[in-house]
């Protein structure tokens, strides 16, 4: 009795459908990227080589854009501030962080 549970178990599980990685669609980056709620909006985002980006601080509490390769730093941008420009100019992606709460990230892809 034991065998037939065992491989009615094991044929039920060969029947489940599998999910692959739930792919992340990415948009154009707009002009200015938001942080709030201690997140970047949008989270990933493309935008071609030669462009400019700003962020907006729309939280209560400071925060900063960094890349990690170091390639831009917005410096502190208190509640309500807006960075100066950042110009991307290699293609390429660049991965960045909330010095302040590093567990906020982003990602902008240049094309």
């Amino acid at each position: 009795m034991r065998r037939f549970l065992w491989l009615g178990l094991l044929v039920l599980g060969a029947c489940y459908p599998q999910r692959g990685p739930v792919e992340e669609s990415v948009g154009p980056c707009p002009g200015v990227i938001q942080i709030q709620g201690f997140a970047f909006h949008p989270t990933r985002c493309y935008t071609t080589a030669g462009a400019s980006l700003r962020f907006q601080n729309l939280d209560s509490v400071p925060h900063t854009a960094t890349a990690e390769g170091g390639s831009f730093d917005t410096g502190t941008l208190n509640p309500g501030d807006t960075s100066a420009p950042i110009a991307l100019t290699q293609p390429g992606t660049y991965a960045y962080f909330c010095r302040i709460h590093p567990s906020m990230r982003g990602v902008i892809e240049v094309r």
